[in-house]
């Protein structure tokens, strides 16, 4: 029995992947995308590309709203995904810099 509980609790951890912060901003993945739409009701995510000029702009402000929510303990959470890098979730995109 403690070997089954000890499995299934290994199981649980390796589903779940750790969702990180970039100054403030949740950094998403094809890993901890779900999980981050799971657990934050109220959630804006940027599709950028590294390359994308609208981006690199978009990115210190984004930086200062979602550390202003964070100071005002908003339950609004900014996440962003580097479509480049998570293409199964870019597919659905009509270009980078895209807000859902």
């Amino acid at each position: 029995m403690m070997k089954l509980l000890l499995f299934s609790s290994l199981l649980v951890g390796l589903s779940l992947a750790e969702i990180t912060k970039d100054e403030g901003v949740l950094v998403l993945t094809e890993a901890n995308f779900q999980e981050a739409i799971d657990a934050h009701e109220f959630l804006l995510v940027e599709f950028y590309a590294p390359w994308c000029g609208h981006c690199k702009a978009l990115a210190p402000e984004y930086v200062k709203a979602a550390q202003t929510l964070a100071e005002k303990d908003s339950p609004i959470k900014l996440g962003k995904v580097d479509a480049t890098e998570s293409l199964s979730l870019q597919r659905s995109l009509m270009s980078e810099a895209t807000l859902l």
